[in-house]
């Protein structure tokens, strides 16, 4: 199974970015509305980790928004989404901070292995390096002991809405089609942030 997510991610500037995030209006207010919905929902966040919150939804709306409609996650949005979450989620401390930081380097990790080694296998690009990027913000949030499920959650939402949109056109599935693995990666690190790992 292939999942091509996005071309190279490269730095897209904020003009672009802001004219591609006024055009998609509707879509992004109806992923904050859900997912502030879900954040009403969660009790096991502290009040600093409920305002974090507020931070990580709004940049992974915006990166579903992008994927999507452009399959590329840019490093201005996912390399700070990163960094803030070593340096503010709780506990605020030296070893929380190490914790973190090797959490998204081994994400970051895990992912480049999968997506070099499939494109040494298949000739061309299978998963681009902003999922990695990403992925290494969700092992910023959630740590190593959040990354299974986050994996696990877009994976399976990413197969799922594949094959239903493939029944759906009554068209088979395409080893080259193009799937922006970004939004199913948003959806899990948002999911195990507020209610934690599935395990």
């Amino acid at each position: 199974m292939t999942e091509p997510s996005q071309q190279p991610t490269g730095v897209a500037t904020a003009r672009e970015m802001l004219a591609l995030v006024r055009s998609q209006t509707a879509t992004l207010a109806s992923i904050v509305a859900a997912g502030l919905l879900l954040l009403a929902v969660s009790t096991r966040l502290t009040p600093i980790e409920a305002a974090l919150s507020v931070v990580l939804l709004l940049a992974l709306a915006a990166l579903a928004v992008i994927d999507r409609d452009q399959f590329r996650l840019p490093d201005v949005i996912t390399l700070p989404l990163v960094g803030v979450g070593i340096a503010f989620v709780p506990p605020q401390t030296v070893l929380g901070a190490l914790e973190r930081t090797g959490a998204a380097l081994a994400a970051y990790l895990l992912l480049f292995v999968i997506a070099e080694g499939y494109r040494r296998w298949r000739g061309h690009t299978g998963l681009g390096l902003g999922d990695a990027k990403l992925f290494a913000a969700a092992g910023a949030w959630v740590t190593a002991w959040g990354l299974p499920s986050v994996l696990l959650i877009a994976a399976t939402m990413a197969l799922a809405v594949t094959l239903i949109v493939a029944y759906r056109q009554a068209a088979p599935l395409s080893r080259t089609a193009r799937i922006a693995f970004g939004p199913y990666l948003a959806l899990g690190l948002w999911i195990v942030w507020l209610f934690g790992p599935l395990l």
